[in-house]
């Protein structure tokens, strides 16, 4: 588990990797394993496939501004224990933003070919991203909404097997 300082830092910086001033700054303090729910020790096991560490966090102060973050250049995946959608599908959508900048980039090109051009300022208005978060947002929320669906995690497991 990363250290609630190195967290803390990543969670707190603008879409630019800028520190927020102190007043819009989220205190919070890391849930502890024993303490996980079993929705969050499942989206647990489903990080670690993905190579990454799963962390959960409780505001203490503030409020997180999403329901997750892939933090510390994409290894770590940091989720809000009160998270709007099912800590599961928050990882993927974290995950997503983890995948190596060449395959990610490729993957992008490619979801935002299926993405409905008319959508597009519905979908920005509605998460709150602004034109620049486009191309990286809308990608892993494909990723997220397909990680809903049980056909995926079906044709997932028969490729993978019983790892």
């Amino acid at each position: 588990m990363r250290t609630v300082s190195e967290i803390n830092s990543a969670i707190n910086k603008d879409s630019n990797g800028n520190q927020l001033p102190a007043k819009q700054q989220v205190q919070f303090s890391v849930v502890r394993t024993k303490d996980l729910t079993d929705t969050h020790r499942i989206a647990s096991v489903v990080a670690r496939l993905l190579g990454k560490t799963y962390t959960v966090v409780r505001e203490d102060s503030g409020k997180l501004l999403s329901n997750g973050y892939a933090a510390l250049g994409g290894k770590n995946i940091v989720v809000a224990e009160d998270s709007s959608d099912a800590p599961l599908f928050v990882a993927v959508h974290e995950g997503y933003h983890g995948l190596p900048e060449a395959q990610r980039k490729s993957l992008n090109a490619a979801l935002l070919q299926l993405f409905r051009a008319d959508r597009k300022g519905e979908f920005l208005e509605e998460f709150d991203y602004n034109e620049s978060e486009f191309d990286e947002e809308a990608p892993a929320f494909m990723a997220q909404a397909l990680s809903k669906r049980a056909d995926f995690w079906e044709e997932l497991r028969a490729k993978m097997g019983n790892a």
